[in-house]
């Protein structure tokens, strides 16, 4: 089976004005620079907004980088996903949810609560198929950043293989850190190194 490449290009959509769309800024032509990791290789990916465009049947935005594109939206507090580098959803999947980030409290440590689950299909590389979601979220913060993050895992169940995508978000900055793991396996990261 043919990897599924979720990571790049995504960073992107914000509500206008909303306290939602502090964790994923946006406005045509912001651009996000990130160091891309898979296996031993290393290569600097620059994405940017480009147009708006339709996520389902709410209105998004489309992003653009070295390895692909991504439409995403926000829909009330829920940064949605109808698209990714080189799959399709058939119903968008959430990314975040700003209203079901819980505290960080002593008696709950790291532990991530559930925010959603999904249900739809995916296509990539030609190929449709059935599978489903669920989204966890915790706040955190990564070592060496002072900022407190929102961290998401969207674990996806595709046919016999189990994906995750893990993102650290930073109100103010969006997408600082992503991902994506299949069975267990790390496929690829990326570091956010500048943000415009």
């Amino acid at each position: 089976m043919k990897q599924i490449a979720f990571l790049i290009p995504l960073a992107a959509l914000a509500g206008c004005g909303s306290s939602s769309g502090d964790y994923m800024p946006l406005a045509k032509g912001k651009e996000w620079g990130y160091e891309v990791r898979a296996g031993f290789q290393r290569n600097i990916s620059t994405l940017r907004v480009v147009e708006p465009t339709a996520v389902g049947s709410t209105k998004g935005w489309r992003i653009v980088g070295s390895l692909g594109e991504s439409r995403m939206a926000w829909k009330d507090t829920k940064l949605i996903v109808s698209e990714f580098a080189n799959c399709r959803f058939s119903v968008p999947v959430p990314l975040l949810d700003t209203a079901k980030i819980p505290q960080k409290s002593k008696s709950q440590g790291d532990a991530f609560t559930q925010a959603h689950t999904w249900k739809g299909k995916i296509e990539s590389f030609g190929i449709t198929r059935p599978a489903g979601a669920i989204l966890r979220q915790r706040s955190t913060k990564l070592p060496g950043n002072k900022a407190e993050l929102v961290q998401t895992i969207l674990e996806l169940s595709i046919g016999g293989a189990n994906m995750e995508v893990r993102t650290w978000f930073e109100k103010g900055k969006g997408i600082v850190k992503q991902e994506q793991r299949t069975n267990g396996n790390l496929v690829v990261a990326m570091d956010l190194l500048k943000y415009e």
